[in-house]
């Protein structure tokens, strides 16, 4: 469970500078630069993601048993998906309240439409052949 606790405090938490700090960022690429900056966050959110899985992969081996929850639901699930819940929840009510300092892709039709065939394309590909390969069970049924 420590593992798991470890990689959402280093995702959600270098995630989290905009929120906590909002001139760090610009500070921090002033400093090094602005790709050791990406290459430093690029590393920590992957590492971070890395101890999330690998965490959860632990905590459901050996379960903390702290309760007895109803059948649809686990505790390490809940902690883990209530914990980017509750960062997005927090994130989007903070994004209305900082300056966009990040470039963005202009709105287009063309963009839209690369979004949502990626996105399908990459659910498909997760639900057809890599749950299953990365988790052992199909959601498919």
């Amino acid at each position: 469970m420590a593992v798991l606790i470890i990689g959402l405090a280093l995702f959600l938490g270098v995630h989290s500078i905009a929120l906590a700090a909002p001139d760090f960022r610009s500070r921090a690429i002033a400093r090094m630069g602005a790709r050791p900056w990406k290459g430093l966050y690029a590393a920590v959110s992957a590492a971070g993601l890395v101890l999330v899985l690998y965490g959860f992969h632990l905590a459901r081996q050996s379960p903390v048993v702290l309760y007895t929850p109803p059948g649809w639901m686990r505790y390490v699930t809940v902690l883990l998906f209530g914990g980017f819940l509750a960062w997005a929840v927090i994130d989007r009510i903070s994004l209305k309240r900082r300056a966009q300092t990040v470039p963005t892709v202009s709105a287009g039709r063309f963009n839209d439409l690369l979004a949502v065939v990626l996105g399908l394309a990459l659910y498909a590909l997760f639900i057809g052949w890599a749950h299953v390969r990365l988790f052992g069970v199909s959601p498919l049924g």
